[in-house]
């Protein structure tokens, strides 16, 4: 869960500068990740439901080896006064 949690920190700090509502996460674990492993982390937008001010973005860590090692998806709540286009 520790390496899951990369993602609330990329959500509520890095992107897309603070206020967005983490509605949800799915996480499927795939290949185990030891401490001092380098892993890069993707995110990317997966689909955009205007209606309900709601982004879906699939995500994923990848090890040293480029092997996916997690895979989810998260639903974010972004601020009302920003555009989701």
């Amino acid at each position: 869960m520790l390496i899951g949690s990369l993602f609330s920190k990329v959500f509520g700090s890095e992107y897309p500068g603070g206020g967005m509502i983490y509605c949800s996460q799915s996480l499927k674990f795939l290949k185990p990740i030891y401490p001092e492993t380098k892993v890069k982390i993707v995110i990317t937008v997966k689909d955009i439901i205007q209606e309900k001010n709601r982004v879906v973005f699939s995500t994923e860590i990848y090890n040293e080896n480029q092997e996916c090692a997690l895979t989810g998806e998260a639903m974010l709540m972004p601020r009302k006064d920003e555009n989701c286009e």
